[in-house]
């Protein structure tokens, strides 16, 4: 009786995701996640190996496991360019289905931002959604980000040679 997965299979995983991961650097993919949706994918696929073809069937998973990360890949850059257009803007009022009053239905997430009354529960629930938006940016991204925040200037920014645009 074959074993679910063999030796060797494990190893040839292993191999594809460590290249893999050393070529992509910038994913934030974790090697564990990747090895294991390789395996399974490989489980799910071994049955259409066709030995007559005369591929080596290590050459066959290499292929396999190859395309599938190419998905993985292409995915996570999709889901990137979804954060472009689920952007909120901070003046954009918020909408909550728990605020009762006129008053609490006019809060933006800036007037939360600046203003020093309001609840610090607020601020903190606030500040992470705006980290967890800010992780999920380009490094690009995330440097004019932190220049925002620095207090400069957007033009400023703009002009500086030292951002590149077209990396974003």
């Amino acid at each position: 009786m074959k074993k679910l997965i063999e030796k060797w299979e494990i190893g040839v995983a292993k191999n594809v995701v460590n290249g893999f991961m050393e070529r992509c650097k910038e994913t934030r993919f974790e090697f564990d996640d990747l090895y294991q949706d390789c395996l399974l994918h490989w489980c799910k696929e071994e049955n259409k190996y066709q030995e007559k073809r005369g591929a080596n069937k290590k050459t066959f998973m290499r292929n396999i496991l190859g395309k599938k990360l190419k998905d993985i890949l292409q995915a996570q850059k999709t889901d990137k360019r979804k954060i472009i257009f689920n952007m909120v803007s901070l003046e954009q009022p918020i909408i909550s289905k728990y605020s009762n009053n006129e008053s609490e239905s006019n809060k933006t997430y800036e007037s939360i931002l600046k203003d020093t009354t309001s609840d610090e529960e607020n601020k903190i629930f606030l500040r992470s959604d705006v980290n967890k938006t800010v992780d999920k940016l380009s490094l690009n991204l995330k440097f004019f980000c932190s220049l925002i925040k620095d207090g400069y200037p957007i033009e400023q920014i703009l002009n500086e040679p030292c951002f590149d645009w077209t990396k974003v």
